[in-house]
Parts: structure tokens; C-alpha cells; sequence
């Protein structure tokens, strides 16, 4: 392609962003009623168009006690009309408090509140809801350490009734959780972040995760294998 043909098609392929700002984006969620979530360091932000473009607003976020509170928010699900964030005091202190936030989507009003501390978390990331309704949490572990994989319970409100460790991953941290149907998709990665990288999938079941394949490797392709 000649050179000035390509000076014109540049400026068409260059991504435009919608808005930024939002320091270490974690997670984006988009929810059913068609809110937009980012999270970050510091807090949750929500994008909203209006009319000429998009503009984000922190949402607020309050401690059992009212108090407000800032963290680093991670995960994102959406269950049940309502908003899920996980959030860790300090991710470079594996034994900083994570909690878990939540937020009614119908009140366009509402604030982020916390409703549980999740015990026996390192770097919490990637949330996702399974078939049954329980959140399914992944924790990357301490450093050079292996993650897990935690199923949280709720009642019919949204409150968390139970934790209990749904699967052990040897030699690889967990980072991202999608589910769709009984499937879980995992991405892994290497104890020391450097090394094999996968996105895995798994079999829910009531007992724990089984027949696990692997979709993809950094090292040995570079497709992914569905």
C-alpha cells in the first residue's frame, strides 16, 4: 500500500477512546438494563452517555458502618438486578482486608455497599455468577504462590451466606472467570507472571470443576481451540 494511502486509512484505525481516565482498569461490566461499569483503582466508574459522548462518574462506596471508603475494585458481576465489585485494601499486601461491594442496578441513585469480607484472599480478580447463583471468585494467591477458586452462597436478597473453596490450582494463578452455561472459562497465569500463560475451560459441577481443557497457550499457539 503507498505510504500516503496509508497516512489517510490511519487516523480510521486508531481507536478512539470513549473515556479515560479510570486509573489501572481492571474489569468492565455491562449490565443488562445497559449500564456501563469500569473498574479501578480507587473506585467503580460507570459510563454514561449524554448525548454527545460518554462521561464516567466514580461511584460511591460505603463501609458497613457508613463510612465511606476508597480500594482497589477488581472483579465485576451482575446477578440478579444488582452489581457485584470485589475490592482489596492494598494488592500488593496479601494480607490487606478484600471485601465485596454491591449496588441495586434499578436506582440510578445508589451506592456501593459492602456486604461481606471474603476470608482466606490474597489478590482477589475475576468474579462471575455460576447456573445456581453463587459468585465464583478467583484468588491469584501471594506471590510464587498458586491461586483458587472460591464459590461464594447468597440469599434470595443478595447477601453472602457462605464461602467455601470450590478448586485449587497447582502452579498457576487465576485471573479472569467467565461462565456460560456449566462451562467456566479460566485464564492462568504463571506463578512468577512470566512464563506459560492459558485460558482454560472447565465443567461446573456441585463438587468442584472437572474435565479441564486447555483453549489456548502463549507458548504453543497462537489460536485459540474451541
Amino acid at each position: 500500500m503507498p505510504l500516503a494511502a496509508l497516512a489517510l486509512l490511519l487516523p480510521a484505525l486508531a481507536a478512539t477512546p470513549v473515556f479515560d481516565g479510570v486509573p489501572n482498569a481492571e474489569n468492565q461490566l455491562a449490565a443488562g438494563n445497559g449500564r456501563w461499569f469500569v473498574s479501578g483503582d480507587g473506585a467503580v466508574y460507570e459510563g454514561r452517555y449524554d448525548g454527545r459522548g460518554y462521561r464516567k462518574r466514580a461511584l460511591a462506596a460505603r463501609l458497613r458502618d457508613g463510612s465511606p471508603h476508597a480500594c482497589t475494585f477488581l472483579g465485576l458481576a451482575e446477578r440478579r438486578g444488582r452489581l457485584f465489585a470485589v475490592c482489596s485494601d492494598n494488592t500488593l499486601d496479601p494480607f490487606a482486608a478484600k471485601r465485596l461491594f454491591s449496588l441495586d442496578l434499578a436506582d440510578p441513585a445508589a451506592e456501593l455497599r459492602e456486604i461481606a469480607r471474603p476470608a482466606g484472599l490474597a489478590l482477589p480478580n475475576g468474579l462471575a455468577v455460576d447456573p445456581d447463583g453463587h459468585l465464583l471468585l478467583a484468588d491469584s494467591g501471594a506471590p510464587l504462590l498458586p491461586g483458587r477458586l472460591w464459590r461464594l452462597t447468597l440469599d434470595a436478597a443478595g447477601a453472602v451466606t457462605g464461602q467455601a473453596e470450590l478448586h485449587a490450582f497447582p502452579l498457576c494463578k487465576p485471573n479472569g472467570l467467565r461462565v456460560d452455561g456449566d462451562r467456566l472459562y479460566v485464564s492462568l497465569n504463571p506463578l512468577s507472571y512470566v512464563g506459560v500463560s492459558q485460558l482454560k475451560r472447565y465443567r461446573l459441577t456441585a463438587g468442584g470443576l472437572a474435565d479441564g481443557s486447555t483453549l489456548y497457550s502463549s507458548w504453543a499457539s497462537s489460536t485459540i481451540s474451541l
